[in-house]
């Protein structure tokens, strides 16, 4: 387990950035469903602004991987937005 995986989510973070592989359309699907088949994860960040999140996505975005489509990277929002 990573240190990360034991921590509360409050405490990790606003946002999560993953870097997934694409998985190809199972059959007849028109669409993925991650909730039975979710797409297995590479690199896990979290961020705590929309801003530091946007910088690590764009980071992981500019492999060759992504850039060929054979994975992507995702921006997650966790939790609740903080009131001022």
């Amino acid at each position: 387990m990573t240190r990360e995986s034991l921590m509360p989510v409050w405490m990790c973070g606003r946002f999560l950035v993953v870097l997934t592989e694409v998985r190809p359309l199972a059959g007849n699907d028109s669409w993925r469903d991650e909730r039975q088949r979710p797409e297995r994860r590479y690199c896990t960040a979290f961020a705590e602004t929309p801003a530091a999140a946007a910088m690590m996505a764009s980071a992981l975005a500019s492999r060759p991987p992504v850039r060929e489509g054979r994975r992507r990277v995702k921006v997650l929002a966790l939790g609740r937005r903080e009131r001022r």
